[in-house]
């Protein structure tokens, strides 16, 4: 309320006779409740459900956190065949061949693959209990911040006889090939490791530029009807679900120079009339590490086991040489653990490797092998952990070495040496093309571990079999659009759009808010509290076996095992 006269006060005996004298008071507050308004300003109304959008939605800081759970198929054992002591575990202390040895059967103890360290086990191996947490596996934040098409490949198609082809990352998929008939047609099909891609109506386009093995014995596929420009015409065979793997080309040259088993590599082209913008690019994604092992904390779940039983042996004091004290080995417990970081990730300033804003990070697991039980790539030079690298075909559980992830590694960490923010690892094997705007995995990267035989031995030969593990688990922070937006003036354009000259116009995907999903659940949710995001991953990390050689192969391996050492 505003006066514009001045007050006056009379007393009652003044305004009328027989009126009575009242003490008045007048109160002043001390608060405004009008102001000037001057000419151009404007009105501001704050709310809080869209001032809390905004702040959501122009923050880059991260939490992320979540719940890891190694699940160890501990299937490599100790059953004899062939006079071949395949499973006689023998452990070194200090861990080198030429120091006392004692044999002792059975399965590797699921310490060596655990994300804690035992105290007996730390303190054999001489690292302290503080950090034992990280000696099997140490736990890394990285993004994908390139890709890499010169990474040398092979993919073997009958692994018996090394029958195959080699190839780099940036040459496309490959395939091996067989004759067929399709209503009475001439067909060539193609057997691809991995999901090739495809849909109808689109053509694939050989590559000339690589490797066939056994030289002589395998031919190459570069041409199909006398072009290497090729329409597709089905898709899968008889057997059931397999369409995403194979596919058919009709021939017009039956005899064309070809025989069931030869091998090449295509890439995906969808429109023939714009070739250079829909011809797909295949390539490896390169991981740089965006945290130390220092910033990641692993700490137990409490009463977190899983549904499988836990399956171990005691030894008595007679069977556990050299110190002679009774101990329990455990064969296989599934148990989970949380993880998280003590530093926050602001990935406002990173772009990925198509130069976008960053819609995936990456937890990197890498092995740590501080208790040495993994083997090295260089015999001179034990201290050095490497692991094989390898994409899901060269994992096949055909009981085969696949003579590639066994002679391609990866450096991990050196003792004096670990990962560190800012290197740089291999990642998945992917293809992204220009005219879609998107990018699809092709198959996971794995790493491959093999026993270091200064550790473990099988009574004179080197354990050949291993374990392997996916090192990159992806939590997303940001989903594009399915549906591609184009407008012709760059004003009016995000940094990320592509100028596109067949249509010549610049196209993009939409970066959908936090909080929406569209008609195929493609969207982001999770929590936003004081000006951090907090993702959570729930990691199931697989540790499968690679079996190498079929001959050793048995039913207590692959079948239902009535009774083990373990039991």
């Amino acid at each position: 309320m505003s006066y514009t006269e001045p007050i006056r006060i009379v007393r009652g005996s003044q305004k009328y006779q027989g009126a009575l004298d009242k003490d008045v008071v007048i109160s002043q507050t001390l608060e405004t409740t009008t102001r000037d308004v001057l000419e151009g300003e404007r009105n501001a109304v704050v709310n809080l459900n869209e001032q809390y959008f905004l702040e959501k939605e122009e923050c880059t800081s991260y939490r992320p956190y979540g719940k890891i759970s190694p699940l160890v198929d501990n299937t490599i054992s100790g059953d004899v065949k062939d006079s071949k002591m395949l499973g006689y575990w023998t452990y070194y202390y200090p861990p080198t061949p030429l120091a006392t040895e004692t044999q002792a059967p059975g399965y590797p103890a699921i310490s060596f693959f655990d994300f804690f360290t035992p105290t007996g086990m730390t303190n054999l191996h001489g690292y302290s209990e503080p950090t034992s947490y990280k000696g099997n596996w140490k736990i890394y934040q990285s993004y994908v911040v390139s890709g890499n098409t010169k990474v040398n490949m092979e993919y073997y198609t009958n692994q018996p006889t090394d029958d195959g082809v080699g190839f780099n990352s940036g040459d496309g998929i490959p395939f091996s090939v067989s004759g067929v008939t399709i209503n009475g047609k001439e067909a060539l099909q193609f057997i691809c490791p991995v999901e090739h891609g495809l849909l109808n109506g689109e053509y694939i386009v050989l590559q000339n530029s690589v490797t066939v093995f056994p030289i002589g014995t395998t031919n190459l596929i570069t041409q199909i009807n006398g072009s290497s420009q090729v329409p597709i015409f089905s898709f899968g065979n008889e057997e059931y679900g397999n369409e995403k793997k194979t596919f058919n080309v009709l021939l017009r040259e039956p005899t064309a120079g070809w025989t069931d088993g030869d091998v090449g590599v295509f890439k995906r082209l969808s429109d023939p009339d714009n070739s250079g913008e829909t011809t797909s690019r295949y390539y490896v994604h390169t991981h740089k590490l965006l945290t130390d092992v220092e910033d990641s904390v692993i700490d137990r779940a409490a009463f977190e086991l899983g549904v499988y039983t836990k399956r171990q042996r005691y030894y008595r004091d007679d069977q556990s040489p050299p110190f002679g004290s009774g101990h329990t080995v455990v064969k296989n417990q599934t148990e989970s653990y949380l993880w998280n970081f003590n530093k926050d990730l602001d990935v406002g300033g990173y772009l990925n490797n198509l130069n976008m804003p960053l819609s995936n990070i990456y937890i990197t697991v890498l092995v740590g092998n501080e208790p040495r039980v993994w083997r090295t790539s260089d015999p001179s030079n034990p201290n050095v952990t490497t692991a094989g690298i390898g994409w899901s075909w060269n994992f096949k559980p055909d009981g085969y070495i696949d003579l590639y992830p066994a002679n391609n590694y990866e450096q991990l960490f050196t003792p004096n040496t670990i990962p560190k923010k800012g290197d740089n690892f291999l990642g998945a094997f992917v293809e992204y093309n220009e005219f879609e705007l998107k990018e699809r995995t092709i198959s996971d990267i794995f790493h491959r571990l093999t026993f270091n035989s200064n550790m473990m031995d099988d009574g004179g030969d080197v354990i050949r079999e291993g374990y392997f593990y996916p090192p990159h688990h992806t939590i997303p922070i940001r989903k594009y659009s399915q549906s591609i937006m184009t407008y012709k003036d760059y004003r009016f354009v995000p940094p990320h759009a592509i100028f596109s000259t067949y249509d010549n116009l610049w196209r993009w995907r939409t970066i959908y808010e936090i909080g929406f999903f569209d008609e195929e659940d493609n969207g982001v949710e999770y929590p936003f509290v004081n000006g951090y995001h907090y993702t959570y991953k729930n990691i199931n990390f697989f540790i499968k076996p690679e079996l190498l050689d079929k001959s050793f192969l048995t039913d207590g391996i692959i079948g239902p095992l009535e009774s083990d050492d373990c039991e």
